[in-house]
């Protein structure tokens, strides 16, 4: 809702960024200074490895060296890697106010007259701020340190002198976001303090004289009402970076401690005490970690005060980036995919933060954090260490459970190897401020064996289009939705007109086992009073038995409710016999049988692992009828099974049963009014309960 009234405060403040603006505008922008005593290279508390040092330590991982120089040799042929699209022409020379996707340009005016959430006029900004973040002069660098290859400094001196020419202060859509600007300036601290002197020194008295006016803008222009998220606490991170690399600057001491203030104001803002992230976003869960991990170690190094609380809050939040990772380092998504990294020094796979977890393992001294994650060989980078030799066989983790009930999120791990589960619950608030990284997928799960995806979030794809709404719809989420109806109504792209709200009413977790029970308003703007419940029984050996339910209003009269599947890229569902049957690279991995299986069928779906990606998927969709939704419809994962199960039920005056049938193993299933009871009638698998009474705070 928006505010009515606002502080003496913000209207100061905004009040003096409107007078920052005129006097732009009328064309009274300042010239960048230079650093006391012309110091014109950053010290920074990060290593910079010599040559020698730089091979050695690669020496381990070749294949990561010729990924790096790999990714610079295109840099070289005019092709940029941003987000998920993979080389991009700007052109020769680069237009550095070009969307090449979508062939728009942003005008060069006064950077707030650049209309840069409107496709039309300019395209996908994100796409444009992606190449001016200047992260690629981070690898030019890197590349330069192992190979001494004099092209790659010239490169880099060439490009920068070109945005330079081509961005004057205060102009053009690279000066719209004060975040875009923080993330620049780290980027170009870092290649100066890899480079050093291999850059001519009057590229950089014009590199200082610019981080001087980037530093000013952002002081100027924080996002403090606008997007007080990310983009306050990057920003603040930028100012820490600029006033704890150049302490040359003039202003130098007032962005360390305003940038530092600013970091600790927003930590339990934007930090629940539970660690999760408040905008209800894996990926911005990850960005949140890095910010206040750089933070940590830029502090350390300047001599500024760590408040009790605040390494705490920190980990809280690193311990939720583990919870949620797999061996490989990616996470779950779960809401929106930003797509960037905070300083991206080598590759990952969509979606991984083993860099980050690494890192945030060194400087909150938690070695845990990466406990089952494969350590990424780039850490040479941020840490003094050589980096591991590779894990041709990761590990996985033991069997946990983590709670996250400040967030909603509640994720199990059970079984061993490649038929380990890994299932993540999403429970919680739709979302902090408009929502506006947040998804319409309440009660939605994700669940990876093996640990690679099986049913996923969809993705982001784009900020733009009618792709933004098709990707973080209800129905593109694996739960139950209403056919052309979302959980939550958008009202633009990054706003929502109504919020869910969600309540648990059980997780428990014990040996062989994790059990969640709870339920959405989501629908009630149709029927008052209108649910959706689901239970969710997740055991060792076998899978998932998951059980939804409309309550709590007539459902006569709504559209019929359908329960979605949304496969992973690479998993392929195919009709067989009485379920459905999920593979992955020519083998099963887990079949989908449902209690109401002539009610079942396969579509074409799509997913997104990084922003601007795309991928075909399928889902697997349950129409089970408004009276069975009535007394509760089931579904059964189960995994490493491909043919050959039947979910059966029957009802009683007091219970809901459903009997499990596959191969010599036979489950009776009861939904009472209590809660959920598991019996093993026959057969038996390693680590499967054979009896398990479970109780809800809630009666059904």
């Amino acid at each position: 809702m928006r505010r009515l009234l606002r502080s003496p405060a913000e209207l100061r403040g905004r009040l003096a960024q409107q007078g920052a603006v005129a006097l732009e505008r009328a064309g009274i922008i300042p010239r960048g200074s230079l650093p006391a005593g012309n110091a014109l290279l950053p010290t920074l508390p990060f290593p910079r490895p010599t040559r020698d040092g730089a091979r050695a330590a690669f020496r381990q991982a070749p294949e990561a060296q010729a990924d790096l120089l790999n990714r610079a040799e295109r840099l070289h042929s005019g092709r940029f890697d941003l987000l998920g699209f993979n080389g991009l022409d700007f052109g020769t020379p680069v237009d550095w106010h070009l969307d090449p996707v979508h062939q728009r340009r942003a005008p060069l005016v006064h950077w707030s007259r650049v209309p840069y959430l409107d496709p039309d006029a300019v395209g996908d900004h994100k796409v444009i701020w992606e190449l001016n973040r200047h992260q690629f002069l981070v690898t030019l660098a890197q590349a330069w340190v192992l190979t001494g290859d004099p092209r790659h400094p010239s490169l880099a001196a060439g490009l920068t002198e070109s945005w330079l020419d081509a961005n004057p202060a205060a102009q053009g859509i690279n000066w719209s976001s004060s975040l875009e600007l923080a993330f620049r300036a780290s980027a170009w601290t870092w290649a100066l303090h890899l480079m050093s002197t291999e850059l001519p020194v009057a590229l950089r008295e014009r590199m200082a004289r610019s981080l001087d006016l980037h530093g000013r803008h952002i002081e100027r222009h924080l996002s403090t009402w606008f997007s007080p998220n990310t983009h306050l606490t990057g920003e603040a991170l930028g100012l820490l970076y600029l006033g704890t690399a150049w302490p040359g600057f003039r202003r130098a001491d007032r962005w360390k401690r305003l940038g530092w203030r600013i970091l600790l104001e927003q930590l339990p803002r934007q930090v629940r005490p539970d660690g999760t992230y408040f905008e209800q976003s894996s990926w911005y869960q990850g960005y949140t970690v890095d910010f206040y991990v750089h933070a940590l170690r830029l502090a350390k190094w300047a001599g500024l005060v760590v408040p009790p609380g605040m390494r705490e809050r920190v980990t809280a939040a690193a311990e939720v980036l583990a919870a949620l990772a797999r061996p490989d380092g990616t996470i779950p998504l779960i809401g929106d995919d930003d797509g960037g990294r905070l300083l991206p020094l080598g590759a990952h796979p969509p979606t991984g933060f083993a860099d980050s977890l690494a890192h945030a393992a060194e400087i909150l001294c938690r070695p845990s954090l990466t406990s089952g994650v494969e350590v990424p060989p780039h850490m040479i980078w941020l840490t003094h260490a050589s980096p591991p030799a590779p894990n041709t066989t990761p590990g996985v983790a033991e069997n946990a459970a983590a709670t996250f009930r400040d967030g909603g999120w509640f994720v199990a791990r059970l079984g061993r190897h490649a038929s380990q589960m890994q299932l993540v619950i999403d429970a919680g608030p739709h979302g902090a401020l408009t929502g506006a990284h947040a998804h319409a997928d309440a009660l939605s799960l994700d669940m990876a064996v093996g640990g690679r995806a099986l049913f996923a979030d969809p993705g982001s794809r784009s900020y733009i289009g009618s792709e933004r709404d098709r990707f973080r719809s209800t129905a593109w989420h694996s739960t139950l939705v209403l056919p052309g109806l979302s959980s939550a109504e958008a009202g633009g792209p990054f706003r929502w007109k109504t919020f869910p709200e969600t309540t648990v009413a059980a997780w428990e977790t014990g040996e062989g086992f994790a059990w969640f029970d709870g339920w959405h308003d989501g629908w009630g703007r149709l029927n008052p009073g209108l649910r959706h419940r689901r239970s969710v029984l997740c055991l060792e050996g076998l899978g998932l038995i998951v059980l939804d339910r409309i309550t709590g209003s007539p459902i006569e009269g709504l559209p019929g409710a359908e329960i979605r599947w949304h496969c992973a890229s690479g998993v392929l569902a195919t009709p067989a016999a009485t379920m459905v049957a999920l593979s992955r690279d020519g083998h099963s991995v887990a079949g989908l049988a449902s209690d109401t299986p002539g009610r079942v069928r396969i579509e074409p779906g799509r997913t997104s692992s990084c922003y601007g990606l795309e991928h075909e998927s399928f889902f697997v969709v349950v129409r089970p009828g408004r009276e069975t939704l009535r007394m509760g419809a089931a579904t059964a994962i189960l995994v490493g099974l491909a043919e050959g199960a039947q979910l059966v039920a029957s009802a009683g005056s007091a219970s809901r049963e459903w009997r499990l049938r596959t191969g010599a193993l036979e489950a009776a299933i009861s939904q009472t009014t209590r809660g959920i009871s598991w019996r093993l009638l026959a057969g038996s698998r390693p680590g499967l309960p054979e009896h398990l009474d479970l109780s809800t705070t809630e009666p059904w």
